[in-house]
């Protein structure tokens, strides 16, 4: 047995492998020696093709009788072991295919389709929560200063949504409000300013101070009689107006004259 190269023309016929070569390979004849008849025959080996691979068997193989003398015959009577069928299997939500060397492989599907029909999509995670919007700012005035205040500030619910707003808060000074007018007693008024814990409840008039019900003066009763009245089965002599109707009408002209006071600084004011 020898090698040959690709400019020899035995290259073509060659064989590959040095065993191949070996195997076909048929010893020069030698006169067959007289057969020994006390020694028993030997039997050559045969070939057999097993999963696509050819091998050797001995006499003592059951496959011996079916066997081939020829390596060659062997090899062409020979198929190829079939490759396993790839099967499916579902992962992550995705159909994907799996050979004989993964484990899955028993339990996996024969078709794409029935993986895919018993395919769970894969979970998405659950989206985080959007961030709490942080609450608006709102204004104040303090000390004739406008600040902004968040929501922990006692002042937050009466801030202004804008600064603007709170300016014009600022630039209301107490100094600058009118005076108002209270009541201190029955057709007595006083005027007060800013400053008095009553203002906000106050009368822009005295005139107005005049009509609250604190300021009405509880009148003398009246009685006026006639010839023939009688009180507590005593004729009363007739005495025509009494001094109290007196007192009433001059009450009604005091009240007449502050409304017209008021009235005329009110125009004085604005003028």
């Amino acid at each position: 047995m020898v090698a040959v190269q690709p400019d020899d023309s035995q290259y073509e016929d060659g064989y590959a492998s040095y065993d191949e070569a070996e195997a076909d390979c048929t010893p020069a004849e030698e006169p067959e020696p007289e057969p020994d008849p006390d020694k028993p025959k030997h039997k050559k080996h045969r070939y057999v093709c097993v999963d696509g691979e050819v091998i050797k068997v001995g006499p003592k193989d059951p496959r011996y009788k079916g066997a081939h003398k020829s390596y060659w015959k062997a090899k062409k009577d020979c198929t190829p072991a079939e490759e396993p069928e790839a099967r499916y299997v579902c992962e992550a939500g995705e159909v994907v295919e799996v050979g004989p060397d993964d484990p899955r492989y028993d339990d996996a599907y024969a078709s794409y389709d029935e993986a895919e029909a018993d395919c769970t999509p894969a979970e998405e995670p659950d989206p985080e929560p959007e961030p709490e919007p942080e609450p608006e700012t709102r204004y104040v005035c303090d000390d004739g200063e406008v600040i902004g205040v968040d929501d922990t500030d006692p002042r937050y619910d009466e801030g202004y949504p804008s600064e603007d707003e709170a300016a014009v808060d600022c630039a209301t000074d107490e100094e600058d409000l009118p005076n108002k007018w209270v009541c201190v007693g029955p057709s007595e008024v006083a005027e007060i300013g800013p400053d008095d814990p009553r203002y906000d409840e106050a009368y822009d008039t005295a005139a107005e101070a005049l009509l609250d019900e604190d300021c009405e003066e509880v009148l003398p009763t009246v009685v006026t009689t006639t010839p023939g009245d009688e009180v507590d089965d005593e004729e009363l002599p007739f005495t025509g107006m009494d001094s109290g109707v007196f007192a009433a009408i001059a009450a009604v002209l005091l009240l007449a004259g502050i409304s017209l006071l008021g009235f005329s600084r009110r125009v004085g004011e604005e003028s």
